[in-house]
C-alpha cells in the first residue's frame, strides 16, 4: 500500500496488502495541518505534495465543493458553467457538499485552483480513488466448524456472551441496535447473514416510491453508492467477510458473530475491484448515520482524507460509536527511533474514531499490524484485537480466513455492538462512554516486540476485553490540558492595568482546564505552589493568595475547565481561579514556576479507595516596565523608578525633548514581543526633537535588550517626511549611558543622513559605547559593505563630539572606520584577532588607541590610513598601545599619509612599524604611554591544570585562572568571572580574588557533567581604581579555553540543522586507535538515549580527521539531544561523552482554518474565531480590520483557549458601509494569512432591529439542543412545525428547513458558530 492510497485492510492468507516498499514523507506535511484534537483543517493537497506522488489516483472529471447553495440538476447557474461544470448532485440529500461532474474541456487537476478563487464555495477538494492492491485470492470452503471462534475465546467473548444471559440481556446483542458496514457491500442473501441483515421498515420495496422521504427510493436493504442504487450486494467479498464476523447469526451454521442477534447494515461503497471513491465513503457516513446505524465499521483507511469524509464522520459521531482499521504496513503512526518510516492513516488517527491494531492468537502484535507508539497524544490507535487466520463469512454462502486489521476493526465494532445493546440510552451512556469502556478495562498488553525493528514503543493500547467491559470500572486519567491567566482591572484596581502581561504588583488570576482520558473522575483538587525543584525554597516574587481549586467531577474522555467567565466567545475570567500576587520589585522579564499538584478520585468505583495523582507546572512571564507610546509629541521625562520598554516605534515629535533620568534603564523588545507582529523597535527623532541621556558616573544610564532578544539590535533615526533622508537638526546627547548588548547577528543603527557639517547628530558627553557587528548609515543612505565572510564594524558619516572619555570597542574580526572626529579623550579599542583599520580620521588628537592582542600574525594589524579625498587630517598628542607580545606587523606602516603626525606616543611597537617620513615630529617610540582615562581591560591571561602546566585544554580537574589588567583596579570590588560554551556564557562561576592592583586568580573544578568543546570566558564587574566610571567588559568574545570530560577521544561534536535532518560532525586527531562513534539521541536533556547509527560512524572520505552522520528522522521545530561514544579498533566502546543539542529546522507554515463571518449589527461587537495550528508553537495571532472604503487598518490580538482564537471587532467601530477584515499569525519563523490586506473578507453591517431569535424553535427565549431536534423532526415528518416555529427555524429564509440548519443550532450551541442570521 503506497501512499494516499487506501486499501481494504486485510491480508489474504495466499498473500497480503502489506508493502514493504519504503514510504515517502508525505504525510508530515499533513500532521502539519491537525490541529490539537487530530483534526485536518485544510485539504490535503493545499497542505502537502500529494499531487506529485504517481500513486494518488482522484477522479480528473470531479470535484467535490462546498456551500450551502442548492442547485437544480436541469439548468445551472452561468458562474459555474463558466467554471466547467456539466452537473452537480449533492453528497447526501441535504448536504452542503456536491460532487461536481466537469464538461471535456476541464479537468480537475487544472480547475481546482479556478474553483477555489471563485469565491463561490466554502471548501473545494479532489475526489480520490482508493485502490485495493491486495494480491491473489482467498481460499474458501463451504463449511467451516461452528464451535466458539478462538478469537472470541481470546477476548472473552464468549464470556461477555454469558454475563449477557446472566444479567438478563440478550446474549449476542439486541436486534434493535444497528452495525453499518461501509465496504464493498454484504451478501445479504448468505444463509449466516440474511436473518440478521437490517431492513428499512419505513419503505416499501421496488415500488418505486422514497416512502420514508430519506432521499433513496426502496432502500430496503441498504444503498449502494457506487452505483447509486438499491442493491448493495457484494461484488468482492471483503465486506462480506466483516459482516461475518460482526453478525453472522448463531444457527448451527458456519461461524457465530460477536454480536451475533445484532443487525448488520450494508452500505457499499467500494466497487468489484476494491476502488473506492471519496465522495462515495462519506456519501456511505452520512446515510448510516441519519438511517439509525448505532455502530459504523470501516475496514479501510489511507493517509490521504477528503474534507467530505472528515466532516461526514464529525456528524456521525454525536450518534454512533465508529471504528476503523489502522491500516498493515507495518509502520507507526508517528515518528519514532526504531522505525525507518511511519504512516498516519485515516480515519483510524481521528481523534473520535476507534482506530484498530491487530495481534495474533498469543496477542504478540502482528508484523503487519501499524501501531501506535506513544501513549495520548493527538494521533491514536486506540486498542488491539485479534485480526490473523479470522474465518467469516464470504459471497456464495462460502467462508474463508483473512488477516490483516480489517478483520480486527469487526472483532471491536461487534464488542461495541454488546455494549450498546446493554447500554441503550444515549444520554447517560455516550458515545464517549462506549470508548472508554472498550479501551481503558482491558488489563492484556500486547507483546509488542519487533526482533527485527526493536520495540514497538511505550503505547497504552491493550487487547480488548468483552468481559471486562462489562464489569471493570475504569479508572481515571486526569492531566493538564491548559491554562491562562488574567490582570483584569477589577481583580485589583489599584495595581492591575489589564494590558494582558503579568506586570510587578499585580493580582492574578490563573484559570485551568484539566482532560480525563479514563473514567469518571470525582473529588477532583487542584493545589498550586512556587516552590523551587522540590525544595523548601519559594519563589521571592509571588505571594499565592488562592491555593486550590475544586473542579468537582470529570467525565470520561472530557475537559473540565475552572468555569469560564465568557463575553461573547472570549474568555475573560474564571470562577475558580489560582490567585498570586506579584512582588512590586519582581525583575522585568522574569520566568516563574508555578507548580500544580492534581489529585482525584475513581468515581465510578465505590470500592477503589485510592487517590490518583498528577503533577505538571505553569511558567509565567513577568513584566515590570512601562511601555512607551508610539508617539510623544510632549516634553517627557523617563524616570529612573520604571523600566522603559520600546517595543515598537516610538518617535519623538517636533521640537519635543525627552530627558532620561540619571540609572534609567530603557530596554528594547519586551517578553510580549508577538502582540507587536514583527515590528523592528526603533525611536524616530523628527525634526528638532532631542534624546537627552543625563547620566552620571554613579548613576549610569542603560539601553538593553530584554531576554531572549540578546541577538537584535537596538534602532535610533533621525526622520523626517517618512523617510531616513535629510531630516533637520535633531540631538542624541548620552552622557554616561550604556549599551552593552549589541551583540551578534542582527545590526544596530544609529543613523544619519546629513551630507554637510551644520546638521549633525550628535553623540556627546561620555558614552560607554560597546559595538559589535554593528552597521550605521553613511551619509549617502548606503551601507559600506566590506564583509567578506568576517564579522565588520562599518562607521558612516556620523560625529562624536567626546566632551568626556567616549569608547568604542572592537570584539570581532574586522573593524573599519570611516569619516569620524572624534575629540577629546576618547578610545577606540580592539580586542580582535584580525585588521583594526580607520580611515580618514579629522582632528585626531587626545585620543588612545590600544591594540590589545595576545597573539597575532596578521600581517596588517592596527594600520591608520588617509583617504584620498581628505587630506587635513592630523594625529596629534594620541597614545597608541600595542599589549600584544608577539605581534607580526611586516607589511603595513601603523600610520601613514597624514600630513602632521607628531606629539604621538608609540608603546610596545617596532620602530620599522612607523612611518618616519614625517620629518621632525616628535613622536615618541618607546615611552610608557600614560593610561588617564583608558577604559580598563585584560591584557594578559594564564590557565594552569593542577601540575602548574601551562594549557588551554582541561578534563575532570581544576582550572586555575590568572588575569592582568591594564592598570590599577578598584580591588574592593568583586570581580564576576564566568564561562559557558554559549552566550551568555554565565553557566559556572570561577571564583577568586584580587592579589594586587592588577593581578586576579582564580580556580574552578570542572564540573562533570559540562559541556565539552570549547568555553567562552566573561568578565565583567571591575573598575578602575582612579576613576570609577571606567569599567571592564569582556563578554566572551576573546578569551576561550577547551573541555574534554569525556574518555570518547574526540575533539568535539556539533550538531548542524540542515533542510535535511541534523547533521552531527566529529572530528578526530588520529584513527590509529579509534575505528569511528556511535550516536545516541534523546528528546530531552536527561532522557534514555537510544542508537541512531546502524554501522560505525567512520572519517568522511574526503576528510580523514572528520565523521559526519545526518539524523533524518527528525521533526521540524523539535529539539534533540546527542552523545557519541568511540569504537576502539578492538570493537570495544567507550563510555558516553557530553551532551550537544539542535533544534531541527521549522519549515512547516502554521494553519488557519477560519469560517469567514458575512454579518454583524450595530451595537454588537463583531466576533471573529478560528483555529490555528502549528507544529511547534503559534507565537501570535492579530486580526486586521477597516471600515469598508477606509485605506488603514486597525489591529487587535486575538485571544486563544487551546488552538481555539477569538477577537472582536468593537461595536463602535462598526459602519453599516460594511467592514473589512483579515487574520495574520505566525509560529515566529513562518507568516500566513486568511484574507489578507488587498484582499480582505467583507461583513455587512445591519441595523440592530434586524435582529432576530432564529434558532430559538420552541420559543422558550433559548437556542438548545431541543431546537435542532424539533427541526430534524420536521424534516423526517415526525412534527409539523407551525408558522412562528417554522420561521424561527428558516435560518436562511428560503421557505423550507433543511439538515444544514439543525446542525448551525447545534454548532451557535457549542460556540463554533457566531450567529444564525444565514443567507440563502
Amino acid at each position: 500500500m503506497k501512499k494516499f492510497v487506501v486499501a481494504l485492510c486485510s491480508l489474504f492468507l495466499l498473500s497480503g496488502c502489506s508493502n514493504p516498499e519504503k514510504k515517502n514523507k508525505t504525510a508530515e506535511s499533513i500532521e502539519s495541518a491537525m490541529d490539537e484534537e487530530g483534526k485536518i483543517s485544510k485539504p490535503m493537497d493545499e497542505v502537502s505534495d500529494v499531487l506529485s506522488d504517481p500513486s494518488v489516483k482522484f477522479d480528473d472529471k470531479v470535484l467535490l465543493v462546498k456551500n450551502s447553495e442548492t442547485y437544480c440538476s436541469d439548468s445551472l447557474p452561468k458562474n459555474l458553467e463558466d467554471l466547467g461544470a456539466v452537473s452537480v448532485r449533492e453528497i447526501a440529500p441535504r448536504s452542503n457538499w456536491k460532487v461536481v461532474t466537469l464538461d471535456s474541456g476541464h479537468d480537475a487537476r487544472n480547475s481546482i485552483s479556478k474553483f477555489r478563487a471563485s469565491g463561490l464555495f466554502e471548501m473545494v477538494d479532489f475526489d480520490y480513488i482508493y485502490e485495493n492492491q491486495d494480491e491473489g485470492t482467498a481460499t474458501v470452503d463451504s463449511n467451516v466448524p461452528t464451535t466458539v471462534a478462538e478469537y472470541q475465546t481470546q477476548t472473552k467473548i464468549d464470556k461477555a456472551w454469558k454475563w449477557m444471559e446472566d444479567n438478563n440481556h440478550t446474549p449476542g446483542g439486541d436486534s434493535s441496535v444497528v452495525v453499518a458496514v461501509i465496504d464493498t457491500g454484504v451478501d445479504y442473501d448468505h444463509i449466516d447473514l440474511k436473518q440478521n441483515i437490517w431492513i428499512n421498515t419505513d419503505e416499501i420495496p421496488n415500488n418505486g416510491i422514497d416512502d420514508d422521504q430519506n432521499g433513496y427510493v426502496d432502500d430496503y436493504y441498504g444503498w449502494n453508492f457506487v452505483g447509486n442504487n438499491n442493491d448493495p450486494m457484494d461484488d468482492n467479498g471483503h465486506g462480506t467477510h466483516v459482516a461475518g464476523i460482526i453478525g453472522a447469526a448463531n444457527n448451527d451454521i458456519g461461524v457465530t458473530g460477536v454480536a451475533y442477534n445484532c443487525k448488520i447494515m450494508p452500505v457499499k461503497a467500494g466497487n468489484s475491484s476494491g476502488y473506492f471513491n471519496n465522495s462515495d465513503i462519506a456519501s456511505a457516513i452520512t446515510y448510516a448515520y441519519m438511517n439509525g446505524a448505532d455502530v459504523i465499521n470501516m475496514s479501510f483507511g489511507g493517509t490521504s482524507m477528503t474534507m467530505a469524509v472528515q466532516d461526514a464522520l464529525e456528524q456521525a459521531y454525536t450518534t454512533s460509536f465508529l471504528v476503523a482499521a489502522a491500516g498493515n504496513d507495518g509502520v507507526p503512526n508517528e515518528p519514532y527511533p526504531y522505525s525507518l518510516d511511519y504512516e498516519t492513516v485515516y480515519p483510524a488517527s481521528l481523534p473520535y474514531v476507534d482506530g484498530v491494531m491487530s495481534v495474533n492468537a498469543n496477542n504478540v502484535m502482528s508484523s503487519f499490524t501499524n501501531w501506535d507508539p506513544y501513549k495520548e497524544d493527538k494521533i491514536e490507535y486506540e486498542c488491539l484485537a485479534p485480526g490473523e487466520a479470522i474465518q467469516s463469512t464470504f459471497p456464495g454462502n462460502r467462508y474463508a480466513s483473512l488477516s490483516g486489521t480489517s478483520m480486527a476493526a469487526p472483532v471491536v465494532s461487534g464488542i461495541a455492538a454488546l455494549l450498546r445493546s446493554v447500554c441503550t440510552d444515549k444520554t447517560e451512556f455516550s458515545t464517549k462512554y462506549l470508548m472508554s469502556q472498550i479501551i481503558n478495562t482491558s488489563e492484556t498488553s500486547p507483546i509488542d516486540f519487533d526482533s527485527k525493528n526493536g520495540p514497538k514503543g511505550n503505547g497504552k493500547a491493550k487487547v480488548v476485553d468483552a468481559y471486562n467491559m462489562f464489569n471493570v470500572v475504569p479508572k481515571p486519567d486526569v492531566s493538564l490540558y491548559d491554562w491562562y491567566t488574567f490582570d483584569n482591572v477589577d481583580i485589583d484596581p489599584t495595581h492591575n492595568n489589564g494590558n494582558d502581561n503579568i506586570d510587578a504588583g499585580e493580582t492574578i488570576h490563573i484559570g485551568t482546564e484539566l482532560l480525563n482520558r479514563g473514567g469518571m473522575a470525582k473529588d477532583v483538587v487542584g493545589k498550586i505552589d512556587v516552590s523551587r525543584l522540590s525544595s523548601d525554597i519559594v519563589d521571592p516574587y509571588v505571594t499565592i493568595v488562592t491555593d486550590t481549586v475544586n473542579y468537582s467531577d470529570i467525565g470520561t474522555y472530557s475537559i473540565r475547565d475552572a468555569e469560564k467567565v465568557m463575553n461573547s466567545d472570549t474568555i475573560v475570567d474564571v470562577k475558580k481561579p489560582f490567585v498570586i500576587k506579584v512582588a512590586e520589585n519582581a525583575p522585568n522579564n522574569y520566568k516563574c514556576d508555578i507548580n500544580i499538584h492534581i489529585t482525584w478520585k475513581n468515581g465510578l468505583d465505590p470500592n477503589d479507595t485510592n487517590t490518583y495523582s498528577y503533577d505538571s507546572k505553569m511558567t509565567l512571564d513577568f513584566h515590570r516596565g512601562v511601555y512607551l507610546p508610539s508617539r510623544i509629541d510632549e516634553d517627557t521625562t523617563l524616570t529612573a523608578d520604571k523600566l522603559w520598554i520600546v517595543a515598537d516605534t516610538v518617535r519623538i515629535g517636533e521640537g519635543v525633548t525627552v530627558n532620561v533620568d540619571p540609572g534609567t534603564t530603557i530596554q528594547f523588545y519586551s517578553q510580549n514581543q508577538s502582540k507587536y507582529q514583527y515590528a523592528t523597535p526603533m525611536i524616530k527623532l523628527v525634526k528638532d526633537a532631542k534624546l537627552l541621556c543625563n547620566g552620571t558616573e554613579d548613576k549610569m544610564i542603560n539601553f538593553t535588550l530584554a531576554e531572549g532578544y540578546e541577538d537584535y539590535g537596538q534602532k535610533i533615526e533621525c526622520y523626517s517626511d517618512g523617510k531616513i533622508q535629510n531630516p533637520e537638526f535633531c540631538v542624541f546627547d548620552a552622557k554616561y549611558t550604556s549599551f552593552n548588548n549589541l551583540v551578534q547577528e542582527n545590526s544596530t543603527w544609529f543613523v544619519t543622513t546629513y551630507t554637510d557639517d551644520k546638521h549633525k547628530t550628535f553623540f556627546k558627553s561620555g558614552m560607554s559605547l560597546m559595538f559589535c557587528n554593528i552597521k550605521i548609515f553613511s551619509c549617502s543612505g548606503q551601507i559600506k559593505e566590506l564583509n567578506q565572510g568576517k564579522n565588520n564594524m562599518l562607521i558612516g558619516k556620523i560625529y562624536f563630539d567626546s566632551i568626556l572619555s567616549s569608547k568604542i570597542v572592537n570584539d570581532f574580526v574586522s573593524f573599519y572606520l570611516y569619516g569620524i572626529d572624534f575629540k577629546k579623550n576618547s578610545t577606540i579599542e580592539n580586542l580582535a584577532n584580525d585588521y583594526f583599520i580607520i580611515n580618514a580620521f579629522e582632528n585626531k588628537s587626545n585620543n588612545y588607541f590600544i591594540n590589545n592582542v595576545g597573539e597575532n600574525s596578521h600581517t596588517d594589524f592596527g594600520v591608520f590610513s588617509e583617504l584620498s579625498e581628505l587630506n587635513e587630517c592630523y594625529f596629534t598628542e594620541n597614545h597608541f598601545v600595542n599589549n600584544s607580545d608577539s605581534n607580526v606587523l611586516n607589511e603595513y606602516p601603523l600610520v601613514d599619509g597624514f600630513p602632521i603626525v607628531k606629539n604621538n606616543t608609540f608603546h610596545g611597537y617596532p620602530e620599522p612599524f612607523i612611518d618616519r617620513t614625517f620629518g621632525d615630529t616628535k613622536n615618541v617610540m618607546a615611552g610608557t604611554a600614560s593610561i588617564d582615562g583608558v577604559w580598563p581591560f585584560v591584557s594578559g591571561y594564564q590557565f594552569t591544570n593542577d601540575k602548574g602546566e601551562e594549557t588551554t585544554k582541561f578534563s575532570k580537574e581544576n582550572m586555575n585562572l590568572k588575569l592582568i589588567f591594564n592598570r590599577a583596579m578598584d580591588t574592593t570590588q568583586d570581580l564576576s568571572v564566568t564561562f559557558g560554551s554559549v552566550e551568555p556564557y554565565g553557566d559556572y562561576k570561577i571564583n577568586g580574588s584580587w592579589t594586587d592592583s592588577s593581578t586576579w586568580v582564580g580556580k574552578c573544578e570542572i564540573p562533570t557533567a559540562i559541556e565539552n568543546g570549547t568555553q567562552h570566558l566573561r568578565i565583567t564587574g571591575g573598575r578602575a581604581d582612579s576613576d570609577h566610571f571606567l569599567t571592564n567588559e569582556d563578554n566572551g568574545y576573546r578569551i576561550t579555553f577547551d573541555i574534554d570530560t569525556t574518555s570518547a577521544m574526540s575533539m568535539n561534536m556539533n550538531a548542524t540543522p540542515s533542510e535535511d535532518g541534523i547533521l552531527l560532525r566529529m572530528n578526530q586527531d588520529d584513527y590509529s586507535t579509534i575505528m569511528g562513534y556511535n550516536v545516541y539521541r534523546s528528546e530531552q536533556a536527561d532522557g534514555e538515549y537510544a542508537r541512531i547509527n546502524t554501522a560505525v560512524i567512520r572519517p568522511d572520505s574526503d576528510d580523514e580527521q572528520t565523521a559526519s552522520y545526518l539524523d533524518q528522522t527528525v521533526e521540524p521545530g523539535k529539539t534533540y539531544y546527542y552523545s557519541y561514544t568511540a569504537v576502539m579498533t578492538d570493537f570495544s566502546e567507550s563510555k558516553a561523552s557530553g551532551r550537544t543539542s539542535a533544534t531541527a529546522l521549522d519549515t512547516i507554515n502554521p494553519i488557519i482554518a477560519h469560517t469567514p463571518v458575512n454579518q454583524g449589527y450595530l451595537g454588537s461587537n463583531l466576533n471573529i474565531n478560528c483555529t490555528i495550528t502549528d507544529n511547534v508553537r503559534v507565537t501570535y495571532a492579530n486580526l486586521y480590520y477597516r471600515v469598508k472604503g477606509e485605506e488603514e487598518y486597525k489591529v487587535v490580538s486575538m485571544t486563544h483557549s487551546n488552538n481555539k482564537y477569538s477577537g472582536f471587532i468593537p461595536a463602535a467601530d462598526l459602519s453599516l458601509d460594511g467592514m473589512q477584515y483579515y487574520i495574520e499569525t505566525s509560529d515566529g519563523t513562518n507568516v500566513v494569512t486568511v484574507g489578507s490586506k488587498d484582499s480582505p473578507y467583507t461583513v455587512v453591517i445591519k441595523e440592530s432591529s434586524a435582529v432576530s431569535y432564529l434558532g430559538d424553535v420552541d420559543g422558550n427565549g433559548v437556542i438548545e439542543a431541543v431546537d435542532a431536534m424539533l427541526v430534524l423532526q420536521h424534516i423526517n415528518g415526525k412534527r409539523v412545525l407551525v408558522n412562528e416555529e417554522f420561521s424561527r427555524a428558516d435560518l436562511d429564509g428560503n421557505k423550507r428547513l433543511e439538515t444544514f440548519e439543525a446542525l448551525a443550532i447545534l454548532q451557535y450551541i457549542n460556540g463554533s458558530r457566531t450567529n444564525l442570521d444565514i443567507e440563502a
